[in-house]
């Protein structure tokens, strides 16, 4: 676990020194004209190589590493636009690492973020031979989530909240 909380900082990492040379990551504001009033329109940006969706920053990482549980997944909507990162990558439904884990208490699913875990794509968790804890996304030809060893090399998905 202690590569879990290495990945988490390097993807936090990543998004302050983003923040701090990427003007893209602050709010920007646009003044509109109606008839005489100001109105102020706000958009924000995700720092540049992630990817927004539902308020919330994605960055899909190509590096095998093992232990890669860092984003979350809460609706199908959500798991979709992660696939379709990956797919824009990769050019394939690449197996990766979600930050669902049952290392705490066989069977009991928690979130690397501590939101709860509400939402399962399709798939199912089997614990093979006592060693299966962590979260894998686009297993086999449905592309479904299985749980895997965490010490299996995959690539992984960051993310963070706007």
């Amino acid at each position: 676990m202690r590569t879990v909380t290495l990945l988490c900082g390097l993807c936090g990492l990543m998004g302050l020194s983003e923040a701090a040379g990427d003007s893209q990551t602050h709010l920007s504001s646009r003044t509109l004209s109606s008839g005489g009033s100001h109105v102020v329109k706000r958009q924000t940006y995700c720092p540049s190589g992630w990817t927004g969706f539902n308020r919330r920053c994605f960055c899909y990482i190509p590096t095998a590493m093992t232990d890669a549980n860092l984003a979350s997944v809460h609706r199908a909507e959500e798991y979709h636009e992660i696939q379709k990162m990956i797919v824009t990558a990769t050019h394939a439904y690449r197996e990766a690492w979600l930050g669902g884990s049952d290392a705490q208490e066989e069977g009991i699913w928690l979130w690397s973020d501590g939101s709860p875990f509400n939402y399962r794509h399709c798939g199912g968790f089997n614990n093979y031979r006592g060693r299966q804890h962590c979260l894998q996304m686009n297993y086999g030809n449905d592309n479904c989530w299985d749980d895997q060893n965490c010490n299996v090399r995959l690539p992984f998905v960051c993310a963070r909240t706007i």
